[in-house]
């Protein structure tokens, strides 16, 4: 591998991360899930009640994995996060019972959502130390990229198969990309973060208590949690969200393309804006987008609203990405960063696994859209208040 890889390793490996996080990412998980409550006769209320224990589970034992992860050679994390999502695959196109469905959709959700995004954050944070925030916005891109590729590549695969079949397919794509990943940690062990005389950022370990403790890190938790815990709940129910507003059940789904892009977009400008401002004063803005196409959603009844929620959401997942762990290495230093960030991605994981049950109960009881996302507008709103520098 020529010596210019080796330097832009921590990005490519961290961007590749992000990119198959999108396995076990809501937004692609979505795409099946009116095979799965075809195939094991689920209710809307009884998949999202699932789907939030298995996220929650997930939330819980989220720190102590990823001090696992983080304590291996990163050939061997990469390698290892890769196969466990494969494993997954192959697992979920192989059920034929309920539970089996659940344990595999915990191994994407875990590994993926969890763990990959969450280990590429911490490869760009202790390789990179010159204008942090554009490599983690560079290496964010891997997140729209994914929103953009894997669900178009699902629902071309669902034309011409079931959706166990397409699951077996995602299984080889994972298989066949491990011994890059391997080949490519092997490299990023072998990058200095300014020269080859210095050794890369060490962690520091820190008690859980003492991290929920801290005033700076209980102010900005709330509105690290709101984006996770919308996109999950409002994403998963795309389909019911677009029937209770009288439109195509796939207006939501359409409008991927216009988040995807809108994400990469945002995903690019956000660390540079970060790196010449302060992520403590560009914090509390990164939730205007998302408050605004709450409202427009909720209370416009033209298909356009949908677009517009997409792109305005697209706008501030882009811009979080590489934002939340450039603040929380701004606040508390690189050594610590890989233990704030996993307990707030702990956090954030708990909160998606909390949506679920919440949009699915809602729904089934028949509350207006208006009702729903006027209340998740103002839940934002306080969010960025607390927030605010």
């Amino acid at each position: 591998m020529p010596s210019l890889l080796r330097f832009k390793a921590p990005i490519v490996f961290g961007l590749f991360l992000n990119f198959f996080s999108g396995y076990g990412q809501t937004f692609f998980i979505s795409v099946f899930v009116p095979g799965f409550m075809a195939t094991f006769a689920l209710s809307e209320a009884k998949f999202g009640t699932y789907y939030s224990a298995l996220t929650l589970v997930s939330a819980f034992i989220l720190p102590k994995s990823s001090e696992f992860f983080e304590s291996l050679k990163w050939r061997f994390s990469g390698t290892l996060l890769l196969a466990a999502l494969a494993v997954s695959a192959l697992l979920l196109s192989n059920a034929d019972s309920l539970w089996i469905m659940v344990l595999a959709i915990f191994g994407l959700r875990h590994f993926g959502q969890g763990l990959s995004s969450h280990v590429s954050s911490v490869v760009i944070v202790k390789k990179v130390t010159h204008l942090r925030a554009t490599a983690l916005s560079i290496a964010s891109l891997g997140f729209p990229l994914s929103e953009a590729l894997l669900p178009v590549l699902a629902a071309f695969m669902l034309t011409t198969m079931s959706w166990a079949q397409t699951w077996e397919k995602m299984f080889f794509i994972a298989l066949g990309l491990m011994p890059f990943f391997f080949l490519l940690g092997r490299y990023l062990e072998e990058y200095k973060t300014k020269s080859n005389d210095e050794a890369e950022v060490k962690a520091v370990k820190l008690s859980f208590i003492k991290v929920i403790k801290n005033r700076q890190f209980l102010k900005y938790l709330p509105a690290s949690i709101c984006a996770p815990f919308f996109a999950t709940g409002i994403f998963l129910f795309q389909t019911s969200f677009s029937k209770m507003k009288g439109w195509d059940p796939n207006t939501l789904s359409i409008g991927f393309t216009a988040f995807a892009l809108t994400r990469l977009l945002f995903s690019l400008i956000g660390g540079p804006i970060i790196d010449k401002y302060k992520a403590t004063k560009v914090y509390p803005y990164l939730m205007i987008p998302m408050f605004l196409g709450m409202l427009v959603l909720g209370f416009v009844s033209s298909p356009i609203a949908g677009w517009i929620f997409m792109i305005a959401m697209g706008m501030t997942l882009g811009a979080s990405a590489p934002l939340k762990s450039a603040l929380w290495t701004e606040l508390f230093g690189p050594e610590l960063h890989g233990r704030y960030r996993s307990i707030s991605a702990s956090f954030a994981v708990f909160s998606t696994s909390i949506s679920p049950i919440l949009f699915g109960y809602l729904i089934e009881v028949g509350t207006s859209p208006q009702v729903i996302l006027s209340s998740a507008a103002l839940a934002v709103f306080l969010s960025a208040w607390l927030a605010k520098d």
